[in-house]
């Protein structure tokens, strides 16, 4: 069993805490099309069904916790400024920041023509992430033999891991700070870029 180190009375095996990790983990925002839903959602997921939060959250808008609470039950909404501070308070990711603050201008909007003008936007965002996230799904996994000789040298990973390191684009960089032969060097990349 692992064990966690986090815990001052002790340690707890991972395997009973992955549960509460799972629990906690941030809910995909590109899952909702109501901000309103999406940020209940979080707020019921955060330890101890998020008390305390709404106070947060109040602070973090720079507003009373009132309205907060009158924009969750559906009476009234976020403006955009508000919105924008929100993003920030939940950490969001520059693509999550766009979607919130779509997802905001679609629940303020007044009009159907308008309404659908933002769905779209959503759905096209959301879409183009299953699509990525589809093609992350289908990669295929290498072969047993291709396996094998991945693992069979430190050079296919030492290779690997470098090139995605600034400055280690090209073979003499390569060469000279991993110290492998030029010949062996080619054979590791021919291998690494067909597989």
């Amino acid at each position: 069993i692992l064990y966690t180190k986090p815990y001052c009375h002790g340690r707890r095996p991972l395997l009973r805490n992955a549960y509460k990790y799972l629990k906690y983990m941030k809910k995909n925002i590109f899952d909702y099309q109501d901000y309103k839903a999406y940020l209940n959602a979080y707020i019921q997921d955060q330890p101890k069904a998020g008390h305390g939060i709404r106070v947060k959250l109040a602070e973090a808008v720079g507003c009373q916790r009132a309205f907060v609470s009158q924009v969750l039950q559906g009476q009234v909404d976020f403006s955009l400024e508000h919105s924008d501070r929100i993003n920030h308070f939940l950490s969001h990711t520059e693509e999550e920041a766009n979607y919130f603050l779509l997802m905001v201008q679609f629940g303020r909007a007044g009009s159907e023509s308008l309404r659908t003008h933002f769905r779209k936007q959503m759905e096209g965002i959301a879409s183009a992430r299953l699509v990525l996230k589809n093609r992350l799904l289908n990669q295929t996994e290498l072969n047993l033999g291709d396996k094998q000789k991945y693992y069979s040298s430190w050079h296919y990973g030492a290779v690997r891991i470098a090139v995605s390191v600034p400055g280690f684009n090209s073979k003499r960089t390569l060469q000279h700070r991993l110290k492998i032969p030029p010949q062996r060097l080619a054979e590791v990349l021919d291998f690494l870029v067909k597989t």
